[in-house]
């Protein structure tokens, strides 16, 4: 017996209609979903609630997911596991919600890992984007089965009160990896470089990519921005390190590069930095730079990381 988080007390709430058993954090032990499709807080949005398995047959409540928590979803009417889509080595799961939007429905994608499941669901595919004449899209969902052969899991949606079957093919997932190498630290008191007439400081900076994935194309583009002093730049305070590009002064630049399958390529660079007394007070942090980079068509992705 599964107690005694708020759907199993609200009377009515469906709790224990749909279940999902699946290895969220690959322990080697099965977790479980279970859907409360009619829980209401206004009226039945629905949640689910999930329990880590602890061995020995103890279930630990982990947390409840809801998705969007929109009016009469029914979310949790339908659950899979999908098998691992993203390549990260943990299962993934899908839950509908297939009265939301008014009756077309969506779907939700949630990612397994160490901890559990991720609380925040990765993508939300709603009917209407794919067909306006699709109703109560999420209805039903299966998953696991690698339909197309391209080594990643693919899924297939009933949307019932418009008698159609929706498949969703898995595309493939491309991971990348990235160093920026950087002095330890900064002599303000030698200036190195020229910038015009005047001395100033500067420094050489080293950026690294290389990429990675099952079934992925041996050579892909790749588009990425370069940016000095993120943390005075995101309070939108004067930067103290920068490019120069052009003869001009920029605290980002925009780069593109060709890298090949699991091959490193690495591009050097020559940074500024702006000396003033305040840089005795406020020091530098060591995470100044970061790379923003995403990768051309046909397969886009956008990932942010600070480095």
């Amino acid at each position: 017996m599964l107690c005694c988080d708020s759907a199993w007390l609200q009377m009515g709430s469906y709790f224990g209609s749909s279940l999902c058993a699946v290895d969220l954090n690959s322990d080697g032990l099965s977790d479980l979903l279970v859907g409360a499709p009619m829980f209401s807080e206004i009226r039945d949005e629905g949640q689910v609630t999930v329990y880590l398995s602890r061995g020995n047959g103890v279930l630990e409540e982990q947390l409840v997911l809801n998705g969007d928590n929109a009016y009469n979803a029914h979310f949790g009417e339908s659950m899979a596991s999908l098998g691992d889509m993203d390549d990260d080595g943990f299962p993934d799961v899908a839950i509908g919600a297939p009265k939301e939007d008014d009756y077309i429905g969506a779907v939700y994608i949630y990612h397994g890992y160490t901890g559990g499941i991720i609380p925040q669901y990765s993508m939300r595919i709603p009917g209407k984007q794919l067909s306006l004449r699709l109703q109560m899209f999420g209805q039903s969902i299966s998953g696991g089965v690698d339909m197309d052969g391209n080594g990643y899991p693919d899924v297939t949606i009933g949307a019932f009160m418009s008698n159609s079957v929706v498949l969703l093919r898995s595309r493939p997932v491309i991971t990348m990896d990235v160093s920026i190498f950087l002095p330890a630290s900064i002599d303000i008191t030698a200036p190195q470089c020229h910038d015009g007439l005047q001395h100033v400081n500067c420094l050489n900076i080293t950026a690294c990519f290389s990429f990675k994935g099952k079934h992925v194309p041996g050579l892909i583009g790749l588009n990425y921005n370069l940016t000095a002093d993120v943390t005075k730049k995101e309070r939108s305070n004067p930067i103290r390190v920068y490019f120069v590009s052009s003869g001009e002064a920029m605290g980002q630049i925009s780069e593109q590069l060709q890298l090949s399958y699991m091959q490193e390529k690495c591009k050097q660079y020559l940074a500024y930095v702006k000396v003033s007394p305040f840089c005795l007070l406020f020091p530098i942090p060591n995470n100044y730079l970061s790379v923003l980079y995403f990768k051309d068509k046909p397969l886009p992705a956008e990932i942010n990381q600070e480095l």
